[in-house]
């Protein structure tokens, strides 16, 4: 058995989502819902242009948050809005 993280499938359904999960530290994230809509959209084109609009909304938050690499991407880049509108890092809870 490899040692991998679960993310729960039903909440990611945009390529942000994607990023928060990686950030939090899943290794890996299905796409199979968005897959299975662009097929019922427009058959091989819809599962095309779902990849598509999932890699686009996923490397817009990427260069969003200043991140170059996947890799690279961690807890340091997740924050809470607090109620003043002041941010709190997720990073912060761990010191």
């Amino acid at each position: 058995m490899t040692d991998t993280k679960h993310i729960p499938l039903e909440v990611l359904n945009i390529g942000s989502d994607r990023f928060k999960a990686l950030a939090l530290g899943a290794d890996f994230c299905w796409i199979g819902k968005a897959v299975m809509w662009g097929l019922a959209y427009k058959g091989e084109a819809g599962v095309k242009l779902a990849l598509d609009l999932l890699y686009d909304k996923f490397l817009s938050t990427m260069i969003l948050v200043g991140v170059n690499r996947i890799r690279d991407i961690g807890r340091q880049h997740l924050a809470w809005v607090n109620a003043d509108g002041s941010l709190r890092y997720l990073d912060e809870d761990e010191e």
